[in-house]
């Protein structure tokens, strides 16, 4: 019997197929060394006394670098070689070749940095991506932040908003201006929390996670960041979970962290380093203390801050006084300059604690009697041996650029006044 035709076409059919199918399978498919590698890493270059801080970012088959300070965002490196375990990374700035070679070890590679023959250790440290909130202030801008939760979640928690100090910081308290991490603040909500207290911290607008709230610093203004810091503690007062909101500011983060409390309302406010006077009388009192400032520059410094109150810009900047008095920065500068914390204090009905190291070399620690003298129901806290950075520092120099480090503890004392605060003035709340 003749079979159909059709038995024939398929079984060819299916031949080529079942052999095409082999021909695939037995070609292993390309695996990029670098997919390994993917995501974000920050470190530093090992710079002694003053380390350098950078981001890594690999994607895809290119890598990229960013030094803040030096104004290098996302340069791509000409020649990435990576394997398993090492990470080469080549590119040329300004002319220059610099190279990066280092040793990966789970989540850290470290190696060195070479640039005209020099040889300096970097470290990188690979960036967990976070799961952050995100609210809006008006129609087009959004603003985001880190809100941190005890292990022990009820829908009774007190919850504390942290505002970090001036210049570019983050809500972990690091700034690319300061040698490597501090993380004050990232230990400071990890403390409350461990204490049942939830916190929100973000990153000021204009860095990290809100770099397109301020794409042009000179449009930026010191209200700016009171409506930050208003739009979070409504936020925390609309969740069921907060029975409390508090507020703790670090150095500016306290003058905006009080403007913003006194307009929403808190349960307590807590001032840490925070300035008693205004800035531009700190700015003097810190330049006149600055041993490379010369009695020219300070005549200078002091001539543009009196036209900076007035609400008048410079136009003429010596080069060693720009990266203070630059003309993107004066309009904020001089709005700053215009918001009084001891007079603003004076108007807090809240339950207010001043806190402050009686080692703090940018904010003296007579500010903090300034602001309780303003406020005379006030709780006033001075912390022996404490400096800006909320650790126990030094006289010297080295051992204090040491104390900064995230590896050294944040102050016990310090630590215990604000849980103790907040959780006493929430046993008496309700929302």
């Amino acid at each position: 019997m003749k079979k159909p035709s059709y038995f024939y076409t398929t079984s060819i059919f299916l031949v080529v197929f079942l052999t095409a199918c082999q021909q695939e399978t037995s070609e292993e498919p390309k695996i990029n060394p670098l997919e390994a590698y993917a995501g974000t890493w920050e470190g530093e270059i090992v710079i002694p006394m003053q380390p350098l801080s950078i981001e890594v970012s690999v994607e895809n088959e290119t890598a990229t670098l960013s030094i803040p300070i030096q104004g290098i965002l996302d340069e791509p490196f000409d020649v990435v070689d990576a394997d398993e375990d090492s990470l080469s990374l080549e590119t040329t700035i300004q002319n220059q070749t610099i190279l990066f070679t280092g040793k990966r070890d789970g989540d850290n590679i470290q190696g060195e940095f070479t640039q005209l023959g020099q040889e300096l250790p970097f470290q990188l440290r690979f960036k967990e991506e976070e799961l952050l909130t995100e609210i809006s202030l008006d129609a087009s801008e959004v603003i985001k932040a880190k809100v941190d939760f005890p292990a022990n979640e009820s829908k009774d928690m007190p919850v504390a908003l942290i505002l970090p100090g001036s210049g570019p910081t983050d809500k972990h308290g690091n700034s690319y201006l300061m040698p490597g991490r501090n993380d004050n603040l990232k230990l400071l909500s990890e403390h409350l929390n461990d204490n049942g207290i939830a916190t929100i911290r973000y990153d000021k607008r204009g860095i990290g996670d809100n770099v397109s709230l301020a794409p042009n610093s000179i449009e930026t203004r010191f209200d700016d960041y009171i409506t930050d810091a208003q739009a979070w503690l409504r936020y925390a007062k609309e969740q069921e979970s907060f029975s409390s909101v508090h507020l703790i500011g670090h150095s500016e983060g306290a003058l905006i962290g009080l403007a913003a409390a006194i307009q929403e309302g808190v349960q307590s406010y807590s001032s840490v380093a925070g300035a008693g006077r205004t800035i531009d009388k700190v700015l003097v009192e810190q330049l006149e203390n600055d041993p490379f400032i010369t009695p020219e520059l300070l005549e200078e410094s002091a001539d543009i801050l009196e036209q900076l109150v007035q609400g008048d810009m410079v136009q003429e900047v010596s080069l060693e006084l720009e990266s203070l008095f630059n003309h993107s920065v004066q309009p904020f500068l001089s709005s700053w300059m215009a918001v009084d914390p001891a007079k603003l204090i004076e108007e807090a009905t809240f339950p207010t604690y001043i806190i402050h190291g009686n080692n703090d070399q940018q904010i003296p620690v007579h500010d903090a009697q300034l602001l309780h003298d303003a406020n005379q129901t006030s709780e006033l806290y001075l912390i022996d041996q404490m400096g800006h950075g909320l650790r126990h520092v030094s006289d010297d120099i080295e051992e204090s650029i040491a104390a900064m480090s995230h590896d050294t503890p944040l102050s016990e004392e310090l630590l215990t006044i604000l849980t103790t605060a907040i959780l006493e003035n929430h046993i008496h709340t309700t929302k």
